[in-house]
């Protein structure tokens, strides 16, 4: 994995989870707690009924909450 990049998207981390954790899981655990730390990038626009911001989730989150969970995930470049 490129050591520059620090936060990665749902389904960036989806794939550095080895797909052990589904796209959909993750979504749902950001609704019902348990999950990995997550941010929301972008404005939130007054008005709107959609939240439109980008979620992501840094890398050093998402490997703790792995480990937690005794989960694999990626350690080198794909």
């Amino acid at each position: 994995m490129d050591e520059s990049i620090r936060e990665l998207t749902t389904k960036q981390a989806v794939e550095f989870l080895n797909h052990t954790v589904a796209k959909h899981t993750l979504e749902n655990l950001r609704y019902t707690g348990g999950g990995p730390r997550f941010r929301k990038r972008g404005v939130k626009r007054e008005g709107r009924k959609k939240d439109t911001r980008r979620v992501v989730y840094p890398i050093d989150d998402l490997t703790r909450w792995a480990t937690e969970n005794k989960l694999q995930y990626r350690t080198e470049a794909a």
